[in-house]
């Protein structure tokens, strides 16, 4: 039996993550539906990740090609219904699991009747008949942890329901499966037991290889057919918050003439835990011991800032908040108020860095320059739905070019005027959805182009409006405008 490790979509994320392996809008007229029967899956162990607030699926694949020619393409379907839950999509083979699969997403709009959309997974070469390859397709999912039941005592422990296919849904057919869980403690009630709802296929048993480790596995070996769909259902303990930021606002300020780089974040975020059942008593909190122990409420923050940063301030949507404390580079924030489930807290936080810090000359260019920023700062078990990503490019500057390290929905570049500015800003905004905190490990790269001239233009501009409101006062302090009331006398 083989398990594919937690950690391993951790590893590849981190070789990967520079590169964009799909495109999610990317869309095809007519994609063929009698997909070709070219491979027979050996084996597949399916691995779900519960560890965090989100949910990470890794699928270790052995496949064999039974066509007559080499085959290079994999095609794996996935729902319609969770396509907008995806964060994220890797593929990767080779013993250590570092090396690239290219994956394409295609839209299956030729077949609107069809639940499944297709990754159409590329080897690096063919691979020749009757011969096998091992390889693993990671998928990450927000939204997929429900709290179960959905409402809590103050003092209550949380539990939540995963659902997931019980068999993997495959374009070929599978000789033998394995379900494996890790994240929890071990308890994991299938709340789904019985026969399979689809007949003739293997029942699967449970067993706890350690304490974090949850295994179903068939317990006959029948071969599951193509594109088979049942659904298990897992109920289990997890008693932390489940922090979601619906928006999150992140503006990045590039000053030459100040040699610095200013960051803001301005969060909303919400605890999608149960709510509580008999609403919040402060007098209950305060006499009760979970007061200062970990729960499924929010009771702090860990932001993760990068090396050198200084002027950290908190503030929230009262005033500016002294309850936080600065630890090597985390800024650990306490709000107002526990976060319990559904409730809401929006705050916002800022540092300054120098500005070589992220902001280089190109060697090929003089008057051309590079910024290189993370991608999230930010909490460190935190999922994202919608992120405002904004560069503040020295006034005049020209952008030249971004580069993303995961695929964005949109980008915008407009003119916004701050203190001083003339002509204004260059911002430019890029749009991201489904983000995890894991993605503060790559970096966004906008190129833009400041001459010296553009540089000198704002003293220049700013020092002759001096001179002139000096000259005018000086010229005004010589107008006699007095009023002689004094009459002469003859």
């Amino acid at each position: 039996m083989k398990v594919g490790s937690s950690n391993s979509i951790i590893s590849v994320l981190f070789v990967l993550f520079s590169v964009i392996l799909g495109v999610f809008s990317q869309e095809f007229e007519n994609f063929d539906k009698e997909i070709p029967a070219t491979w027979q899956n050996i084996n597949i162990d399916k691995t779900l990740d519960v560890t965090k607030s989100y949910t990470k699926e890794i699928l270790t694949i052995t496949a064999k090609n039974i066509e007559s020619l080499p085959v290079a393409e994999y095609i794996q379907p996935i729902s319609k219904e969770r396509t907008n839950d995806f964060a994220l999509i890797i593929g990767s083979y080779g013993t250590d699991g570092k090396s690239m699969l290219q994956i394409n997403v295609f839209n299956n709009t030729a077949n609107e009747e069809s639940e499944y959309n297709y990754l159409v997974v590329t080897f690096p070469a063919p691979i020749a008949s009757g011969s096998q390859v091992d390889f693993q397709l990671q998928f990450v999912y927000l939204d997929q942890l429900k709290p179960m039941p959905d409402v809590l005592e103050m003092n209550g422990v949380q539990s939540v329901l995963l659902k997931t296919h019980k068999y993997p849904v495959s374009s070929y057919p599978i000789e033998s499966y394995t379900l494996a869980i890790s994240g929890t403690n071990g308890k994991v009630e299938n709340l789904d037991q019985g026969k399979p709802q689809v007949n003739d296929l293997p029942e699967l048993k449970q067993e706890t290889s350690n304490s974090k480790l949850v295994v179903f596995e068939s317990e006959e070996q029948v071969t599951i057919p193509p594109f088979t769909v049942d659904y298990i259902s897992l109920h289990f303990e997890k008693n932390q918050p489940l922090l979601v930021a619906e928006n999150l606002k992140r503006n990045v300020w590039i000053s030459h003439w100040g040699d610095s780089v200013s960051f803001e974040e301005i969060y909303e975020v919400t605890n999608k835990i149960a709510k509580l059942k008999d609403g919040f008593s402060r007098l209950q909190w305060m006499q009760s011991k979970y007061t200062y122990t970990p729960g499924p409420y929010g009771l702090a923050f860990n932001m993760d800032l990068p090396n050198g940063f200084r002027e950290a301030y908190f503030t929230d949507l009262v005033g500016n908040v002294s309850t936080s404390k600065i630890v090597k580079n985390h800024l650990v924030l306490k709000p107002r108020y526990p976060l319990f489930g559904g409730w809401n807290y929006n705050f916002t936080i800022g540092w300054s860095n120098d500005l070589a810090n992220f902001v280089k000359r190109s060697s090929d260019h003089n008057e051309k320059y590079i910024a290189k920023v993370p991608l999230l700062n930010g909490h460190a078990d935190m999922s994202y739905h919608n992120v405002e990503f904004s560069f503040y490019l020295p006034e005049n500057a020209e952008l030249l070019d971004i580069a993303s390290p995961v695929p964005y929905e949109d980008y915008s570049v407009t003119t916004e005027k701050s203190y001083l500015d003339f002509s204004g800003h260059t911002k430019v905004t890029i749009y991201y959805k489904n983000m995890i905190d894991e993605f503060k490990h790559s970096d966004v790269i906008v190129s833009y182009k400041y001459t010296s001239s553009d540089f000198l233009l704002k003293p220049f501009i700013t020092g002759s409006f001096l001179f002139i409101a000096l000259i005018s006062y000086l010229l005004i302090t010589k107008i006699d405008i007095a009023i002689d009331t004094r009459s002469e006398k003859k």
